[in-house]
């Protein structure tokens, strides 16, 4: 999944990351995970998830033993018991809530649940509540720091988006993109150009700097509404790999919201 790919979340669990490839390996069974939130930070380099699953305590520090270290310490924060080990830490929120990710994120979350911190605010909320509740991934951000190799902003048509945001539904073969642009007057160009960028007007895909592979571009769909564009992307049943990680990838790399 490209969003844990970022680098803001490159300190979140092995096995919690891998579980979401397509070989996976990891001791996480995703049947047994109902729900996934990333939360960034705008004070720490670092970031973390919060994650609705039926697991008990020892599946949880067994998650965390998955980043190769075995030495796990707890201590006692907000009334919760915080595990930790190397640069990552844990606690239950709840009866099948667990927050995940570097130690600063993850006491974060626990001030939200339960101190009287409050939760971020302004666009990144107001996008985040626009997406499906009922979606097992939701997402908004300003930013994700990915690598961005071969990609870069393309056009300053792309300087009106202020905030990506979307999700996936429960049947997790799609993706649903949602670029938020500063007035209603943007939304068409923004939309051509994120048609270009995609490809989907090339479909043997010729002089287009995008990672999505032609074949997949059939299933792809550019529309915009009063204040965003939408990309959506339904997985070929023909298709083994799914392309939705390189929608979001080309999308922020050649929109400029990587860092």
């Amino acid at each position: 999944m490209t969003l844990l790919g970022a680098r803001q979340f490159e300190d979140l669990p092995e096995a919690l990351v891998g579980a979401f490839e397509s070989e996976s390996k990891s001791v996480v069974d995703l049947d047994s995970v109902g729900k996934l939130v990333l939360a960034g930070s705008k004070v720490t380099e670092g970031g973390g998830a919060v994650v609705w699953a039926d697991w008990t305590d020892d599946e949880l520090v067994a998650v965390l033993k998955s980043s190769g270290k075995t030495e796990i310490t707890t201590e006692s924060y907000e009334e919760r018991t915080l595990y930790t080990t190397g640069k990552i830490s844990a606690a239950v929120l709840g009866d099948d809530q667990f927050a995940l990710g570097t130690p600063e994120v993850v006491r974060d979350i626990v001030d939200v649940w339960y101190g009287d911190a409050e939760p971020v605010g302004g666009t990144t909320l107001d996008s985040f509540e626009r997406t499906p509740q009922e979606a097992c991934v939701r997402f908004s951000f300003e930013k994700l720091r990915l690598a961005c190799d071969g990609l870069a902003a393309q056009s300053e048509v792309y300087d009106s988006v202020t905030q990506i945001y979307g999700s996936v539904p429960p049947e997790g073969d799609e993706v649903r993109l949602r670029l938020r642009v500063e007035s209603s007057a943007a939304t068409t160009e923004v939309a051509t150009a994120v048609s270009d960028a995609l490809g989907l007007g090339n479909r043997d895909g010729s002089e287009v700097n995008t990672i999505l592979p032609p074949k997949a571009r059939d299933d792809v769909t550019v529309g915009h509404e009063h204040d965003f564009v939408s990309v959506e992307y339904t997985q070929n049943a023909d298709e083994d790999v799914t392309s939705a990680g390189g929608i979001i990838e080309t999308i922020v790399c050649m929109t400029g919201h990587s860092r």
